[in-house]
């Protein structure tokens, strides 16, 4: 795909919906960029690459998903998600804190 159909695509897609978009895809050298100077709020945008980061490493073989990882009432954090309210709850597996991190966007298992 060129430059000018991948950006004509983006804005398309970015003209039906609503709120404020600040794009920029690199592609080798070359960029498309969209509104790319306008201030926008993040949210959890961090938890796409994460996500992405993770499943990489797993591919690889350098990350056990099914790896139980401890959730201690200590570090649990607030804002969106479940795990900070399950008080009985003591791990997850890996794949499961991804799953619960972009589905409900929960922040402790981000």
């Amino acid at each position: 795909m060129s430059l000018s159909r991948l950006r004509a695509a983006i804005v398309r897609v970015t003209e039906q919906c609503e709120g404020s978009f600040s794009i920029v895809v690199a592609v080798g050298s070359e960029t498309v960029d969209i509104a790319a100077d306008e201030v926008v709020t993040a949210a959890s945008l961090i938890k796409i690459p994460v996500l992405l980061t993770a499943c990489r490493l797993a591919d690889q073989g350098g990350l056990d998903l099914a790896k139980t990882i401890p959730i201690p009432p200590e570090e649990r954090v607030g804002g969106c998600g479940v795990l900070s309210r399950l008080t009985d709850l003591q791990s997850l597996s890996l794949r499961d804190l991804l799953t619960l991190m972009m589905i409900v966007s929960d922040n402790t298992a981000s």
